[in-house]
């Protein structure tokens, strides 16, 4: 079990920007975790990597009110610019960013903007500083901005797989969506796959 040995205030430019109110904790190996209050974090962890793929690092439980969240090297969405439109990037991160909208989605996570995602230098897409959300529901729509804003939808190809990986998603796991997200999610989604030239709903 991991064991954090030190917990320190973060280093100038040692943090994405956007993280605020957090300390960094050391542990036994010398690695960094984020250490926040609150654990939404936690949960986020938990309902992700099971019902969707591993889209946030790994986050353990300090106590009965904080959390540690393994500090990982990547490169945020809006550092990246046209770096997001390499091929084989796209290629490799349509499940996860299924996910990460369905994430969203389900916890009301209105805060994915480009500082709090991103990609490891092998490519793998990583959501940090998901605890903003446990709001009221938002729509598939929404979830689907950080997407838009950084322009991955205007891919059209790219589009039709997330979307259809989102569809997916919602199917397998509609259980865990209440029924007035899901059928709204659904409709949205359907509204999507419309707007996409040649897409098949």
């Amino acid at each position: 079990m991991t064991r954090i040995v030190d917990i320190r205030e973060p280093l100038p430019g040692e943090l994405n920007e956007g993280l605020s109110n957090v300390h960094v904790g050391i542990d036994e190996f010398g690695d960094r975790w984020i250490i926040r209050e609150g654990l939404e974090e936690l949960y986020a962890y938990i309902y992700a990597n099971s019902s969707f793929c591993e889209i946030i690092p790994e986050t353990i439980q300090l106590d009965d009110t904080h959390t540690a969240q393994r500090l990982v090297s990547m490169t945020t969405a809006q550092d990246m610019g046209d770096e997001l439109m390499d091929e084989s990037l796209l290629n490799n991160s349509v499940e996860a960013m299924a996910a990460m909208v369905c994430l969203d989605l389900y916890t009301g996570n209105t805060d994915r903007h480009g500082n709090n995602w991103g990609f490891t230098p092998e490519g793998k897409l990583v959501a940090i500083d998901n605890a903003w959300g446990w709001d009221p529901p938002i729509t598939l729509k929404q979830a689907l901005k950080p997407a838009y804003r950084c322009g991955l939808l205007r891919n059209k190809e790219y589009a039709i797989s997330v979307a259809n990986n989102v569809g997916y998603f919602l199917h397998l796991y509609s259980a865990g969506f209440k029924g007035k997200i899901l059928a709204d999610a659904r409709a949205d989604l359907i509204a999507f796959m419309r707007a996409i030239p040649n897409a098949s709903i």
